[in-house]
């Protein structure tokens, strides 16, 4: 099995991110991470990084699908106190993406 980050490493031009980005959301729905964040979304957004502004196209497509996850991820929360804290990580996709809040 591939690991996360090799699969997110792999993710190096828009021709390919599509179907990297398919076989890692397999791979992340297969791990249990903590309560509070989504590791899979935590990788997305440190490749995205990594990218920079080397590629901006990329490294918006990739916060794009950790944003998804980090949603997706907040949106299972129980509580009000979770869902906040579950939010700090979509907050601050949002404002690397658009910039906004």
């Amino acid at each position: 099995m591939k690991t996360l980050e090799v699969l997110a490493a792999s993710m190096v031009d828009r021709k390919t991110v599509k179907s990297k980005l398919k076989e890692f959301e397999i791979e992340a729905n297969r791990i249990q991470g903590d309560n509070w964040n989504d590791i899979g979304a935590l990788i997305l957004e440190a490749r995205a990084d990594e990218i920079g502004d080397s590629n901006p196209e990329l490294r918006e497509e990739i916060l794009r699908a950790a944003l998804v996850r980090a949603m997706t991820h907040q949106s299972q929360a129980t509580s009000g106190s979770e869902g906040l804290a579950r939010g700090v990580d979509v907050k601050r996709l949002r404002m690397k993406i658009f910039g906004d809040e």
